[in-house]
This record gives C-alpha cells, sequence and structure tokens, in this order.
C-alpha cells in the first residue's frame, strides 16, 4: 500500500522527500537524524514524529525494518536534513524509475525470507517423510532403497542451507544497492 502510494505521488506531480533507514533502534533517534533540530524543540519533535509514523506505518517496529529500507519524509514544521533527504520530482524520468525500482528492491525484502521460508519448510517434509517409521523400514531391508533415502537427505538439508545462505547474502546486498540508487537521484 506505501508503494503504491509513493509510486502515485510521483506520477501525480508531487514531490516526495525519502530518506533511508540506517538501523536506528528507536523512533526519536530516527527523528534526530532526519530533523536535526528537533532536539530543541519538543513540540516540533513531537509533530515530525508523528507525521514520520503516520506516513510510514511500518517504521512502528523498527526491530523489523532492514537497514536501507526506505522512509518516506512528510512535510512537517522543521526542515529535514537535506544531507539525509533525497527529493523524488516527477519531472525527472530517472529519479521516477529509480524510485520505481528502488520499491521493487524493497517488495523484495519481503518476497526473498518468504520463498525461503517455504523452500526451507518443503525441504524439511522431505527430510520428515524420509524418516518416517515405515520408510526406515523398508530401507533397513533394500540396501538400494536405503542409499536413496540417505542422498534424499543429504539433498535437502544441502537445500535447506543454500537457500538460507542465499537469502542471507540476498537481503545483506538490498540494503547497499538502495542506498546507492538513492545517491544517484540526489540533486
Amino acid at each position: 500500500m506505501l508503494l503504491q502510494s509513493s509510486i502515485e505521488q510521483v506520477r501525480k506531480g508531487t514531490n516526495m522527500r525519502i530518506a533511508i533507514f540506517q538501523g536506528e533502534k528507536t523512533i526519536a533517534e530516527l527523528v534526530a537524524r532526519l530533523f536535526p533540530g528537533s532536539s530543541r524543540a519538543p513540540a516540533k519533535r513531537k509533530h515530525a514524529t508523528e507525521a514520520l509514523l503516520s506516513a510510514n506505518p511500518h517504521l512502528s517496529d523498527l526491530s523489523q525494518l532492514v537497514p536501507g529500507s526506505r522512509v518516506v519524509v512528510p512535510e512537517t514544521v522543521l526542515p529535514p536534513d537535506p544531507a539525509e533527504v533525497t527529493t523524488v520530482t516527477p519531472s525527472k524520468p530517472a529519479t521516477r524509475n529509480a524510485i520505481v525500482l528502488f520499491h521493487h528492491l524493497d517488495t523484495l525484502k519481503t518476497a526473498v525470507p518468504a520463498a525461503a521460508t517455504a523452500a526451507v519448510a518443503n525441504a524439511n517434509a522431505t527430510i520428515t517423510l524420509m524418516q518416517r517409521a515405515e520408510v526406515k523400514k523398508a530401507a533397513a531391508k533394500d540396501p538400494k532403497l536405503a542409499q536413496q533415502v540417505a542422498s534424499i537427505t543429504k539433498r535437502a538439508n544441502a537445500r535447506i542451507q543454500a537457500v538460507q545462505a542465499l537469502q542471507a547474502q540476498l537481503l545483506e546486498s538490498l540494503g547497499p544497492l538502495q542506498a546507492t540508487l538513492m545517491k544517484s537521484v540526489r540533486p
């Protein structure tokens, strides 16, 4: 939903400001980084925090957010730090394309773990099947079958390790890729 609204903002001709989440532990840390004047104005800091959470519901649980994720920086009474924010405008095709690509990369942060979880579950189901009493009993009577069961189990375990390694590698590369993408569209 946030992806769609962000893309729609750009298509409608509305400028949109984006920052990159850098792994802050609290919303207060994120607000302090994005709005440097917030520490001197508690009421304005509160307004900026509320506006940031309203524009980015996913910020309500920062422990679930991956560094490199994008954060929409809304209009507030405090000006954002220009070094932390990229303004996306519909008049710049490269910027428009970059924001769409950025959002697609953001989608991968959810899709990759879901696909990995499904692949691991399938491999675990295969291992469980190979460990059933009737399979073990049949394998004990037939050396060829025992060899196949061992081979299937070994491949399933290898699949789990490969999927987990690939997931970690992909997720680790998405944040820096998004950060590089955003640097390329800075004015």
